[in-house]
């Protein structure tokens, strides 16, 4: 990959950043954690979610510029890139998992003893 590819996989990587925080932002918001008033008569922040679809988008371009040229010329397997692609996410989804039992506990600490949690 030339320098000129990595300048602009920095750039989407930026704007893949900025779609991330947009979505923390839109879930603090929708919770009532944090108050934003409108903008320019838009409520900007109401359409967060939609960052998300923007996240996915440019990670597939991303993903796919890194790997491909690995993939097609069989530098690299398809077991080898799920393997890797594993390795890096299992451990952000288990301390997203860790963070979310943890919040919810702290919300909602009434919810320990429910019979529900057990079902």
């Amino acid at each position: 990959m030339s320098q000129n590819s990595n300048a602009r996989l920095a750039t989407l990587d930026a704007a893949r950043g900025v779609a991330a925080l947009l979505v923390i932002v839109f879930h603090m918001r929708s919770y009532g954690h944090i108050k934003f008033e409108t903008f320019a008569g838009t409520d900007f922040f109401s359409k967060g979610y939609l960052a998300v679809d923007f996240f996915f988008l440019l990670s597939g371009f991303v993903i796919t510029m890194c790997y491909e040229d690995k993939l097609i010329s069989g530098r690299m397997s398809l077991s080898q890139f799920f393997a890797l692609r594993g390795i890096r996410l299992y451990p952000l989804y288990l301390l997203g998992t860790l963070f979310g039992i943890l919040g919810a506990l702290w919300l909602n600490p009434e919810i320990v003893g429910n019979a529900y949690l057990l079902a």
